[in-house]
């Protein structure tokens, strides 16, 4: 099974006000608390490994799903960004070998609109596209480097990025940070952090880790890289967090087994791994772990009631929303599309079902938290042929 190119572990992560092809992986930044944990069970480097159990679980009653009006250019978005009121769609144009289709679609109206093209050429490459908004711009990197102001719908050039396809692309409020991943099986190590200002990249200080795959995400402070996969051989569960103000990186306790192609969330206090798997042929996990940098720790996550990898996540303030993705009952049987998404309540420590969505479970598409509403668009079919989907559909709690 070739990995997907999503915010989950083993893949890209997610960063508000930021994609990269995939799940929005994090929540919005805040200190760590000082409350007491509600985790039982707390390890560390040593401790033994308890087993999470499935919780029981209630459909949420209220919330419903709204289908996203059509798009007006069927292309295959992988890339895109949430800009805080607008969902803005970027595809390279492969026919034509330069310019762009973008577009932007608003909530609030419930309407898309086409934005201008820019004159740069295509790169060809298996690297693919990495998108960050920055506040202002949508800049794009690897296949494109150039950024887009969507309020003036003028476009510039960018340094092109150093690294050729990285695993984890996470916006700082004032940088952008690339790290690990590698095109063409490739597995590096190397980081490397983009300043918008100065239109300048500047190699990142070497990783403790391995090179890899791998997940991670933003923390407000430092970007915590987790688990992941090299060569599709090896797998890995150990851990590192890189603080960019003091260009230092930290070991961080392993998670208790090999992980990837989870999803990971910071919500401002911990960060989410939730489901994945051990290896690319092992059946898929329904638990997750939470890691609090306040005491340094991984925590036990209840347990979902259906197995799942290569989903998307989105935290909303209090709740972690879990859609899409696949499943598989033994390591020889063939993957299934989940019949729906899950919220996990934080307070409680349960997992609710959502109700059905109108579209197809799929992989590889973009997941964000618009606000008061989860919004799901693109991405492709489970099983061949594998089909790229243009439509979307919100969720509101």
């Amino acid at each position: 099974m070739k990995p997907a190119v999503a915010r989950c572990l083993g893949v890209l992560a997610l960063i508000p006000a930021l994609a990269t092809g995939g799940v929005a992986c994090a929540g919005t930044q805040s200190p760590p608390s000082s409350r007491p944990s509600p985790y039982p069970s707390p390890i560390g480097s040593t401790a033994p490994t308890p087993t999470p159990t499935p919780t029981s679980t209630s459909t949420l009653s209220l919330g419903s799903w709204q289908m996203l009006p059509a798009i007006p250019a069927a292309v295959p978005a992988l890339q895109g960004a949430w800009t805080g009121s607008e969902l803005i769609l970027h595809t390279p144009s492969y026919v034509t070998g330069v310019g762009s289709i973008d577009l932007a679609y608003t909530p609030s109206t419930r309407t898309w609109r086409r934005l201008p093209s820019n004159n740069y050429p295509v790169i060809l490459t298996e690297a693919g596209s990495q998108v960050v908004w920055d506040g202002s711009e949508l800049l794009t990197f690897g296949v494109q480097n150039a950024a887009l102001n969507p309020s003036t719908g003028k476009w510039r050039p960018l340094a092109a990025s150093p690294l050729g396809a990285p695993s984890i692309v996470a916006w700082t409020g004032s940088a952008v940070l690339m790290w690990g991943g590698g095109c063409c099986d490739d597995a590096t190590n190397v980081g490397a952090s983009y300043d918008p200002l100065r239109n300048r990249w500047t190699p990142m200080p070497a990783s403790p880790l391995s090179g890899r795959h791998a997940g991670g995400a933003w923390t407000g402070t430092e970007l915590i890289v987790v688990g992941g996969w090299a060569h599709g051989t090896t797998f890995f569960r150990d851990a590192a967090a890189y603080n960019p103000a003091t260009s230092r990186w930290r070991m961080l306790p392993p998670l208790p087994a090999p992980r990837l192609n989870a999803s990971v969330t910071w919500t401002g206090t911990d960060l989410l791994v939730v489901g994945g798997q051990a290896s690319f042929d092992s059946i898929p996990y329904a638990d997750g772990w939470a890691y609090r940098p306040a005491d340094n720790r991984w925590h036990p996550l209840p347990a979902m009631p259906i197995r799942r990898t290569e989903h998307v996540a989105v935290w909303t303030g209090r709740y972690l929303m879990v859609w899409g993705g696949q499943t598989r009952a033994t390591g020889t049987a063939p993957y299934s599309a989940p019949p729906h998404g899950f919220i996990y309540d934080a307070a409680t420590r349960s997992w609710l079902d959502l109700p059905k969505a109108p579209i197809k479970a799929r992989l590889e598409a973009l997941a964000f938290w618009a606000g008061d509403q989860m919004l799901i668009w693109g991405g492709h079919a489970i099983a061949y042929p594998y089909l790229d989907f243009f439509d979307g559909a919100t969720y509101s709690p």
